[in-house]
């Protein structure tokens, strides 16, 4: 799922912050690169909108923690953010090629309550993936 200007713009006003059109902006790269960009790919793509790295690197961990991005990390060892597809997700990486694909995971919030009751942490949040070899790539090794 593709999010909106104003689903976009609710969400930072629901935070007592600010919309703008360079937020906006920022969001739209990741939506239109659908494998995923470093922190650094976004702010090259950006530099000729006059966006720089610290406001990029500021919008790109409020998408996050608000649910349009996604991370994961690349097979280099990068962090790659990926639009959101919304929802519960988590990112499945290819080892070999470094595609990231994002899985609906609505039963992670059950297995997060039982370790909660197991354990007696109050968990504030977690963040999974899994990693293998994608489609392409088994059937490129056939």
């Amino acid at each position: 799922m593709k999010n909106n200007t104003n689903q976009l713009r609710l969400a930072f006003n629901t935070l007592g912050k600010r919309y703008t059109a360079q937020r906006q902006k920022i969001l739209d790269v990741f939506n239109k690169n659908t494998t995923g960009l470093t922190i650094a790919q976004a702010v090259e793509m950006l530099r000729s909108e006059g966006i720089g790295h610290t406001t990029v690197y500021r919008t790109v961990k409020e998408l996050t923690e608000m649910g349009f991005l996604q991370w994961a990390h690349t097979p280099q060892g990068e962090h790659l953010f990926i639009s959101s597809k919304g929802g519960h997700c988590h990112p499945l990486v290819c080892r070999l090629c470094g595609i990231i694909e994002l899985v609906d995971c609505q039963g992670m919030s059950t297995l997060q309550k039982l370790i909660a009751v197991e354990t007696g942490f109050q968990i504030e949040g977690h963040h999974l993936e899994f990693k293998g070899i994608c489609k392409q790539c088994q059937e490129a090794e056939i």
